[in-house]
């Protein structure tokens, strides 16, 4: 992974860490469904491992990270663009990152026609 790509993962796990900090929580996640011109990202957190989930807002810096990093990670793959990205955080610092390329996201409100079609145009995908 190219440095810059790496400065992103960390600053989205950063901030996601600290944006829980009000919380007592043991495991958290962020999910950003993302095409060219539109997105829902959302996160959720637990008490513990085994325990109920419960939602909290996303950062805006975070959300607009995952956008930048779509786009690095596009061009650093041959125009290769995933479709979700999840983070998956502990209480103890450590993260993880989990890429969807292959699967159009399952959006709660459908992007328009025009804006699915900008993202095929700009990431065209292999048949």
């Amino acid at each position: 992974m190219n440095r810059e790509a790496q400065e992103i993962f960390d600053f989205i796990a950063k901030k996601t860490f600290s944006s829980l900090s009000d919380f007592d929580w043991k495991e958290a996640n962020a999910v950003a469904k993302i095409i060219t011109r539109y997105s829902e990202v959302e996160g959720d957190y637990k008490t513990d491992v085994a325990g109920k989930s419960f939602s909290y807002e996303v950062d805006d810096d975070v959300i607009a990270s995952f956008k930048t990093l779509r786009d690095v990670m596009a061009k650093a793959n041959d125009n290769e663009a995933w479709y979700t990205a999840t983070i998956h955080i502990t209480s103890d610092g450590e993260f993880k990152f989990s890429f969807d390329y292959d699967n159009f996201p399952d959006f709660e409100y459908k992007p328009s026609d025009d804006k699915i079609k900008e993202e095929l145009e700009k990431y065209p995908r292999k048949q």
